[in-house]
């Protein structure tokens, strides 16, 4: 074998093994664009928390986190929803925030907002009560459903209307296990929104 034939095959070697580095080195070289502590949402509010998260999606007024991968989890934070305004505003049909919305109201336009964007089942409200966020009256409210993929989706939010404007965060995880895990951490959260 000549010198020119014995190279070949260690740059195809070489070739092959980076390509499976790269497939591995989002997941090795990552680092949380959430870490513990206090974190500003948007310029809504700030909320401390504990553990890592990376940030999956942000737009005007909505920031969507993730522990383990949207489809697994998101905690979603919604920074001042005007009266008119959708929380999924890619169609003209979803549901729209209402002012003067009581919170049983917005919990079901929450849940609404999924069952008509993603095709989901089963949604239902199971409970809503007063709970402060931040600075100001607010309440808490559980939800779940079933997505299209035969998965239950189980939820807690939290919200507050202020100066008009509808502030939210909400916790959705896939299977009761998960929801288990996270829902100490999201609650740990909404308690320390400074609204």
């Amino acid at each position: 074998m000549s010198r020119a034939e014995g190279t070949w095959p260690r740059f195809a070697l070489c070739a092959k093994l980076v390509v499976v580095l790269s497939l591995f080195a989002p997941v090795a070289c990552a680092t949380p664009a959430v870490q513990p502590g206090t974190q500003p949402i948007g310029d809504a509010y700030t909320v401390e928390t504990p553990i890592d998260w990376r940030r999956h999606d942000e737009s005007d007024k909505i920031e969507i986190w993730t522990s383990r991968g949207p489809r697994e989890d998101q905690l979603v934070f919604v920074t001042g929803l005007a009266p008119g305004e959708a929380l999924i505003p890619e169609l003209e049909t979803f549901p729209r925030y209402q002012a003067g919305m009581t919170p049983e109201a917005i919990a079901q336009f929450v849940v609404n907002s999924y069952v008509l964007h993603g095709g989901h089942t089963d949604a239902a409200v199971h409970r809503v009560w007063p709970a402060r966020f931040g600075s100001v009256e607010g309440f808490r409210f559980e939800y779940g459903y079933t997505t299209i993929f035969d998965i239950d989706v189980h939820a807690l939010g939290a919200g507050a209307v202020k100066d008009g404007k509808l502030y939210l965060i909400y916790l959705e995880a896939a299977g009761q296990g998960l929801f288990d895990r996270l829902r100490p951490i999201a609650e740990r959260i909404m308690d320390t929104a400074t609204l």
